[in-house]
This record gives C-alpha cells, structure tokens and sequence, in this order.
C-alpha cells in the first residue's frame, strides 16, 4: 500500500530542509559528523519516496525514523567515479546535476554574507574621520583634522573596492564611511577658507580706510602727508629702496612648471623695485610687497590715485609668475634686489598716483611712500 499524499508531502518537505542545512553546513564546515547525519538522513528519505513511487509498501514511513540507526549506504557512495554535479557522500544514483530522481528539484538561496574585510575597513574609517568632523568646525584649527579624514576617506574608498569585488556585498557601509570622510575634509576647508577671505577682506578694507584719511604712520624723512618722488630713492635705516621703472602695457609672465613664456591679455601697470643693503655687517630679509595668501598684518603694496580710485595688485593664477617678480629673498650687505609689482590700468588724466611699501617687509617700521606722475610711466 502507498503512502498517502500528505506523508508523501511532508517526507518531500523533509528532504528539501535536510538538504538546504547540509549545503549550509558543507559550505561553512566542509566535513563533520552533523553533516554526516544530514547525509544519511537525506538518503534514507531519498529510498522511502523511490519504493513509494515503484508502488512497494512503506507503512514504515509512518513511524519517525532514526539518524542515529540509518539503513546500510551503498558502498558504491565512496568507490562510484565522480559524476559533475554529484553531492559528495550521496548515493551517485540518487543526486546527478544537483537533482534528486525521486523528488522535485529543490532551490536553497544561501543567505548573503557581508564582506568582513570591507566592514572593518569601513569601521576604522569612521573612527578616524569623527574627530575630524567635530573639530572641522572649528576656524583653521579644523585643518588640523585634514589627516585623519583624508586617511578615513582612503580607507572607506579601499573597502568599497573589496566590497564591489565581492559582488557589492557589504558596500553599504564602507560606502557611507567615505561620504562621511568627505564631509568632514569638505566642512574643514570650507569653513577654514571663508574666515580667511573675511580676515583678508577686513584688512583690505582696514588698510583702504586708513589711506583715504592718510593715518599712515612711520614715513621716513618728514611727515605722513610728505611722499618721494618716483625718481628718488627712500632710505629707511640700512635699507634704500628706489623705483626703478614703471610701464604700462602688456606684462610679460613665465611658467614655472613649464618655463613657457606669454603676455597678460589686458594692459597693466608694472612697477620695478629695487632695495639696496647699505649695511657692512647685517643681513635682512625680504618678502615681497606682492603680499602672502593670508596674512594677519599688512604686507602688500597699495595705489591709488588723486582722485581717490584704489588700484588692485594682480596675479595670474598658479604657476603663473610675472617675469622679475620674487616671493622672499636674502639682502646680504652691500648686495641688491628687485621686485616686479603690477596692478590694475589706472583711469586717463590723473595727475599722480600714490604707491605705499610697508617697511615691515624688510625688517623696518611703518611705510616707504612714493608719488607717480604720469610723465614718469612708459608706454609699452
């Protein structure tokens, strides 16, 4: 007498549980005892629906049956060839091509295992760019947290890699470390930057300020109202500074990456500067009056008009450096140097322009003054 359809179905279902915790377990162990048992289990169930659907009695498929007394497995399990497909330790008749000749074909979905490569990486990344998030808020001292959020952001970027190698499982993580590091490195510079155009922006109008009302102390040789003709040299203690031209026109700049050289496409004017070391025994040094990117005093140049137009200095961008122009040099005694300063195009029919050096520059006090007129400016 055949089983009946429900023991048939609840055996099938059997099979396909014991089949998918042996596939699970032989992917995470290889070989135990447990997986053993499945084995038997599996082959036991396997016999019960073959006799079944000969037609042969199975009345003993009513009673639970054993895994730890199972029926004899066939030898030819273990001296059998290799069949492609074929569960190790099963009957070769029984499982071909992943698929049992007595019941259905079972799909077992393994559960999705998160890279842990990938997730410790993602971790670490974290904990690195937290601190440079908290302090990024900070004014300048959150550049300070540059390093650990950028070595976060490399971290974070790496196990996304392992993670997209991987089939993109576990980049959830690491993909949000890397967002993280790159908000922390974003809030540090952007902050950072913004005070610092506002610090540059205040001095500038600090120092426009104080030369519209002429509060420009330290003027060597008289008063602050008493400005040096553009033919005649200043002196300020060991230092003589004198204009050695100035030229309106096309200013020839140079590369330094490529040492090309090239021409400004709008007229400028270029003022040549030299400073003379009178001193028999002290060295100075000299920044140039072309001023730094930030700096907490004044160290730049300024020139304005008889009308009271302020002229703006200009650059030409990275790399990009007017011919005669230095940053800093040393003033050895008794030795020279020249600067190139350039500014904008000043408006027809002035009657002079006012240029101002801060003395602090070379190591001196307030400010070198000299007046321009415009029969003094070459045409090039």
């Amino acid at each position: 007498m055949g089983m009946s359809e429900e023991v048939r179905a609840l055996l099938m279902r059997e099979a396909e549980s014991v089949l998918s915790e042996w596939k699970l377990l032989k992917k995470d162990n290889g070989e135990s005892a447990e997986i053993n048992k499945l084995e038997l289990r599996y082959n036991e169930l396997r016999a019960l629906l073959k006799r079944d659907k000969d037609g042969e009695s199975n009345e003993e498929v009513v009673r639970p049956v054993s895994v730890t007394s199972p029926p004899p497995i066939p030898d030819s399990r273990f001296s059998s060839p290799a069949v492609q497909g074929q569960v190790p330790g099963f009957d070769s008749a029984v499982v071909r091509d992943g698929h049992d000749r007595g019941i259905p074909t079972v799909n077992v979905n393994l559960p999705e295992r998160t890279n842990s490569t990938s997730l410790v990486l993602a971790v670490f990344a974290f904990i690195l760019a937290l601190p440079a998030l908290l302090i990024s808020w900070i004014p300048m001292l959150g550049l300070l947290g540059l390093p650990l959020a950028f070595l976060g952001g490399v971290l974070a970027f790496i196990g996304v890699i392992i993670a997209l190698a991987s089939k993109g499982r576990g980049i959830l993580l690491p993909g949000l470390a890397l967002l993280f590091s790159g908000f922390s490195v974003f809030v540090s510079i952007g902050i950072s930057s913004m005070v610092a155009n506002d610090i540059s922006e205040a001095v500038e109008e600090s120092n426009r300020i104080a030369i519209e009302s002429n509060q420009v102390l330290g003027v060597p040789g008289g008063e602050a109202t008493e400005w040096a003709y553009a033919d005649t040299p200043v002196r300020q203690g060991d230092v003589q500074v004198s204009i050695d031209a100035v030229s309106l026109g096309n200013v020839p700049v140079v590369n330094s990456i490529t040492s090309s050289e090239s021409v400004s496409n709008s007229t400028l004017l270029g003022v040549r500067l030299s400073l003379f070391n009178e001193s028999a025994q002290k060295k100075l040094e000299y920044s140039s009056w072309n001023g730094k990117d930030y700096s907490f005093e004044r160290d730049f140049a300024t020139l304005q008009d008889n009308f009271g137009n302020v002229y703006k200095r200009v650059s030409f961008g990275f790399g990009e450096e007017v011919v005669g122009s230095i940053e800093s040099d040393s003033l050895y005694p008794g030795t020279s140097l020249s600067d190139v300063l350039v500014f904008e195009s000043p408006i027809p029919n002035i009657e002079f322009l006012e240029l101002e050096l801060p003395a602090s520059n070379f190591g001196g006090t307030g400010m070198i003054r000299f007046r321009i007129k415009p029969e003094s400016i070459a045409r090039i």
